[in-house]
C-alpha cells in the first residue's frame, strides 16, 4: 500500500486522518486528566525538577526522532513520538497527583518543561556537537 505521492509529495489523507486523530485523543486524554486532578498547587518555574523535565523531554525525544528519522515514515513516526513523549509527561503528573494519599500534586509547570525540551529537540543539533551534519542526523 503506498502512503504518499512520491512524486508530488502528496499526504494520504488517510494518514493524514489517523495523524489528526492521534493528536486528539492524547488532547482528551490529556484533558480527561487534568479535570480529574484538582489539586494544581504553585511550585517553582526554575527548580532542580523542571531542568529534570526538560532534559527528560530532550533526550527521549531526540531519540524517538532519530528512530523516526530511519524509518519508512518519518513525519508520521516524528508526531507519534511526540503523542507518546507528552502523553508520559501528563501520565507521570497524573500519577504525582495521586501519591502520598492523595496529597501529590499536579504541575503544568513539569508539563511544560517537558513540552520546551521537546520542542527544542525538534531542531537539529549544530554540526560541531553532533559530529556530522548541520542536518541533526
Amino acid at each position: 500500500m503506498k502512503h504518499k505521492d512520491r512524486r508530488h509529495g502528496i499526504p494520504n489523507p488517510y494518514e493524514v486522518k489517523m495523524t489528526l486523530r492521534l493528536i486528539l485523543g492524547a488532547l482528551a486524554i490529556g484533558l480527561i486528566l487534568v479535570t480529574a486532578v484538582n489539586k494544581c498547587q504553585a511550585d517553582e518555574w526554575l527548580a532542580q525538577d523542571k531542568a529534570m523535565h526538560f532534559g527528560s523531554g530532550f533526550l527521549a525525544a531526540k531519540v524517538l526522532f532519530t528512530t523516526a528519522d530511519e524509518s519508512n515514515e518519518p513525519k508520521k513516526n516524528r508526531v507519534l513520538a511526540a503523542v507518546f513523549i507528552m502523553s508520559a509527561a501528563f501520565g507521570k503528573e497524573f500519577y504525582d497527583a495521586h501519591k502520598d494519599n492523595g496529597r501529590g500534586k499536579f504541575s503544568w509547570k513539569d508539563i511544560a518543561a517537558g513540552g520546551a525540551g521537546l520542542a527544542v529537540a525538534t531542531f537539529p543539533l549544530p554540526a560541531w556537537v553532533s559530529g556530522g551534519d548541520s542536518h541533526g542526523r
